[in-house]
């Protein structure tokens, strides 16, 4: 019988938590469909139905979970060997259920006590960090496709999460006009769309502008991108992967903190928080790099280097351990 795993995973519209745990539960899920058995939990909530509808697309089994109880029931009857866990806030409860059935626990972004019932905890935005899995070369991305660069920027692609919080692409579509060049501007956004379409109001006669609603095609809309401008997510992660010269808009505190890192190691521009940067700042950052052909290169050259995108060969391989280690 093939060995189980249950995900346990939030992801939606809740301030804080987009859709960036969804996106990557489910690329390790479909990296381990064919070998194991696999059962989502999320919790009964409206505010993560966006994640719920993702996860049951993607072709899993799902169940929602309103409580502990719940939740241990879930487990008891599944019975799995590893649970991989992926939320914003980590309690004791989330994760007391799984340690004591004896399942190998996987988490990711974990900083606080409840760490101690996890055996793998795994933190790439933990750059120079002091435990065992800690730091850039943990980042769980799509495997990156490495497309070269145009000398000349063709496309520009800019994306601000499954839930658009600050309504970044609202904003940069109002003034799409100012940012120079015979460039193709890709918006592409999540499937919360209150944020991200709803009353938007731009000059439809700017013909670069394209806009893609979720996506099947998202890895390689981002891999084709000459620059691309992003939240401090996961997203900012895989544009790192892949070379891109990116410039980086805060939508939450925690993504700052990655973005501040990555900035400081020349990576990326960091313009700060969403609420703190004007158009006109972000639109002069966009108009730079378009013209510093320079500055694209080194960052293109320095993100290479930052991010290998072994990341999840080096998951796979672990989970693999922590199979042999159940058993």
């Amino acid at each position: 019988m093939s060995p189980k795993i249950i995900f346990r995973v939030d992801g939606g519209s809740s301030p804080d938590i987009g859709m960036g745990h969804i996106y990557r539960s489910c690329l390790i899920a479909d990296n381990l469909k064919n070998k194991f058995q696999i059962l989502f939990l999320t919790s009964d909530s409206i505010e993560f139905l966006a994640g719920a509808k993702e996860i049951i697309k993607r072709g899993y089994e799902l169940r929602f979970i309103k409580d502990v109880y719940s939740a241990k029931v879930l487990i008891q009857e599944f019975s799995p060997d590893i649970a991989i866990i992926d939320l914003y806030h980590y309690k004791e409860e989330d994760l007391i259920n799984f340690h004591e059935h004896g399942s190998m626990i996987f988490t990711f972004d974990h900083f606080n006590q409840t760490r101690k019932y996890s055996n793998y905890c795994i933190n790439p935005c933990k750059i120079n960090g002091q435990y065992r899995y800690d730091g850039l070369e943990f980042a769980i991305l799509p495997p990156p496709l490495r497309i070269e660069k145009n000398n000349t920027p063709k496309v520009i692609t800019l994306s601000f999460g499954g839930f658009d919080n600050g309504a970044i692409t609202k904003r940069l579509l109002s003034v799409s006009k100012k940012i120079i060049g015979n460039i193709e501007l890709q918006f592409i956004t999540g499937p919360n769309s209150i944020n991200d379409l709803v009353g938007l109001n731009y000059d439809h006669s700017d013909n670069r502008i394209r806009v893609h609603q979720n996506p099947s095609d998202f890895n390689k809309l981002i891999a084709y991108s000459d620059i691309a401008v992003v939240a401090g997510g996961v997203t900012l992660l895989q544009c790192i992967s892949e070379g891109i010269p990116t410039i980086s808009i805060a939508q939450y505190e925690h993504q700052s903190e990655l973005a501040i890192k990555i900035s400081n190691l020349n990576g990326c521009k960091f313009l700060g928080m969403h609420s703190e940067v004007s158009d006109h700042t972000i639109v002069s950052a966009i108009n730079e790099l378009i013209q510093n052909q320079t500055l694209r290169e080194e960052y293109n050259q320095i993100s290479l280097r930052l991010i290998d995108g072994n990341g999840l060969d080096r998951l796979m391989k672990l989970i693999n351990t922590a199979i042999k280690e159940f058993k």
